[in-house]
């Protein structure tokens, strides 16, 4: 099982970066590696939404439903896609009105080793790269 864990203080408050991150469908214009994302569902509690990957030749894409507790925290649960397993976590802590901690933890598993080897180094490279977009983004959104 592949690990991630990352955390920032960003000069953004925990609203701002929660609507960010759920804002699924804007991800192909601020994450080079996705080729396209389609929201399913939307309400106060769920986002349910897939999210393909095309980057160097690798195109895959899953579903994740993601259970909101807002603006404080999101959880992903794995619905379809080439992992045996994922689930992750992201965290907004309000360090101020205009200030927030961000944590984003994420851990995965590939259904085989075949997928593994075509999908894992573009995988780690997402996931080490995966909140830095995200705070790139709120920066050119703020200025």
């Amino acid at each position: 099982m592949s690990k991630v864990i990352k955390t920032v203080l960003v000069p953004y408050s925990a609203q701002a970066m929660f609507d960010l991150v759920d804002a699924v469908e804007t991800y192909p214009a601020f994450l080079p590696w996705c080729g396209a994302s389609e929201v399913h569902s939307r309400d106060q509690l769920h986002t349910k939404a897939t999210i393909a990957i095309r980057y160097f030749g690798v195109a895959q894409s899953f579903t994740t439903i993601n259970a909101k507790r807002y603006p404080q925290e999101m959880t992903l649960t794995l619905v379809d896609g080439p992992f045996k397993s994922l689930d992750g976590r992201w965290q907004f802590i309000a360090l101020s009105e205009t200030a927030c901690k961000v944590i984003f933890e994420l851990n995965y598993t590939f259904a085989n080793a075949s997928i593994e080897k075509i999908i894992g180094p573009v995988m780690a490279m997402i996931a080490e790269t995966f909140v830095d977009r995200f705070v790139l983004r709120a920066e050119v959104l703020a200025s």
